[in-house]
């Protein structure tokens, strides 16, 4: 696959929304989405995923054409209760785990071979902590994503 006419970060990143709003539905509130930019309403609803952008690399155009990287981190966030009951606190942890999953199994299905990607993978370890907003406290799961295209 080779083409001159680069791709857009932001398609890609919308199109990760899209796929994994799917993958992971039955996990999030009902009408919820995974939100393929940097959403901000906590409190509203537990748990959030979201996609952000994290840079990209653009080499120089070779004979088969462009070989772009994006790096995006993928994030769960789940309200956890610091003082709360240890059931409400294992349920978060619960929560993040059967995320994580989910995206592991979707990975897995998608990984090479999509029309808007040659590859997408976990570009290192993913990493958890705890996390203070004004809405509350928050288990955040971040996984770093490398995204490679043609074009």
């Amino acid at each position: 696959m080779s083409s001159t006419v680069a791709i857009s970060r932001e398609t890609v990143r919308k199109a990760l929304g899209t796929a994994l709003t799917t993958a992971l539905g039955s996990l999030l509130p009902a009408g919820a989405q995974v939100y393929p930019y940097l959403y901000s309403r906590f409190g509203v609803e537990s748990p959030v995923v979201r996609i952000v952008n994290a840079g990209g690399l653009r080499p120089p155009v070779t004979s088969e054409g462009i070989r772009s990287e994006f790096y995006y981190s993928l994030q769960f966030w789940v309200a956890y209760y610091e003082e709360g009951e240890p059931a409400a606190q294992a349920e978060a942890e619960d929560i993040l785990d059967d995320l994580e999953h989910a995206f592991t199994v979707w990975l897995g299905d998608n990984q090479v071979g999509q029309p808007l990607w040659t590859m997408i993978l976990m570009d290192g370890r993913s990493k958890v902590e705890t996390v203070q907003t004004r809405g509350g406290y928050w288990i955040v799961e971040m996984i770093p994503l490398k995204v490679e295209t043609y074009g």
